[in-house]
């Protein structure tokens, strides 16, 4: 099976107003180094913050490293995307 996005994999976004859902996938800025933006799952969302989860659980950094995340941190929905 393939991943869901590969290096090189471009994705087309869309800018939402309100917040994200859960089973989404969002462009985001990094938490913790705001210049890196970076794709991941939404998997639980609250009134003051959002948990996301990488698609590479085994690698992936993401709230089990850096915890909830802000929801000004989200760019834009991935809507489609290119291998």
């Amino acid at each position: 099976m393939l991943p869901l996005l590969v290096p090189g994999s471009e994705v087309l976004t869309q800018t939402v107003t309100g917040f994200p859902k859960e089973g989404e996938i969002w462009v985001l800025r990094h938490p913790t180094k705001p210049q890196l933006k970076i794709i991941k799952l939404v998997t639980r969302v609250s009134a003051q913050e959002i948990v996301v989860a990488g698609l590479n659980s085994a690698k992936s950094e993401d709230s089990r490293s850096f915890g909830a995340v802000s929801p000004t941190l989200f760019l834009g929905k991935v809507e489609s995307r290119f291998l």
